[in-house]
């Protein structure tokens, strides 16, 4: 009986030792999209004051969380005031922005932006999403007088998967466009899944019946 149990705790030991996840598996960042670096010509988006563009992107079949999102950016000279960035849900029968998530940043003083483009970073995010959905990266102009955000100058970006551009005055474009997609990145930290935990109990389970059944 007390080998059985000497085998029974050191074998749970090994298996518990296994399955926790390391420091390293619990800060996993890979990229839902990355549309920040050109590949050929470039395009002004230009964003005055009230208004909004948007970027689509989609998450993975995957549990994660929205970790940092770039975007490319400039100011018109001589322009101040505030802009925000934002997700929103995806209107599943016009596929345009429908809802407000979550702020990425609210009400940003125009310091942050260059009258030349250059990539703002939000980092320090921590937005849980749906998993296998469309979402947007909204971009709004509160009060400054001018604002861009750069895109593909091109109608065969070769992004995939498919991204849509989106822009507001009065209203979303009634149809989605897959032309000139918005330079930003979207990066995401991994969740690890439980499967490790639950092959671990079943283990041990296993390991318990065993040494009942010696004994």
């Amino acid at each position: 009986m007390i080998g059985f149990v000497r085998h029974f705790v050191f074998l749970a030991t090994v298996v518990l030792a296994l399955s926790v996840p390391t420091s390293q598996s619990q800060a996993v960042d890979f990229d839902l999209l990355d549309t920040i670096t050109p590949a050929t010509t470039t395009g002004d988006n230009a964003i005055a004051v009230g208004e909004r563009n948007a970027q689509s992107f989609m998450t993975t079949a995957s549990a994660f969380t929205i970790s940092q999102v770039d975007l490319s950016l400039k100011k018109a000279p001589g322009g101040a005031g505030q802009y925000s960035v934002s997700i929103y849900s995806m209107n599943t029968v016009s596929s345009e922005p429908d809802t407000r998530l979550s702020y990425v940043a609210q009400n940003q003083n125009q310091s942050a932006l260059s009258t030349t483009y250059g990539t703002v970073s939000f980092t320090g995010l921590s937005i849980a999403l749906d998993p296998s959905k469309n979402y947007y990266i909204v971009l709004e102009d509160v009060t400054l007088a001018a604002m861009d955000w750069q895109y593909w100058d091109t109608t065969s970006s070769g992004i995939s998967p498919p991204t849509y551009w989106m822009a507001y005055s009065s209203g979303w474009i009634s149809t989605a466009s897959t032309d000139y997609p918005a330079m930003m990145k979207v990066i995401a930290t991994a969740v690890p899944e439980p499967s490790s935990w639950a092959m671990a109990a079943l283990a041990i389970a296993a390991l318990g019946a065993r040494v009942r059944r010696g004994s």
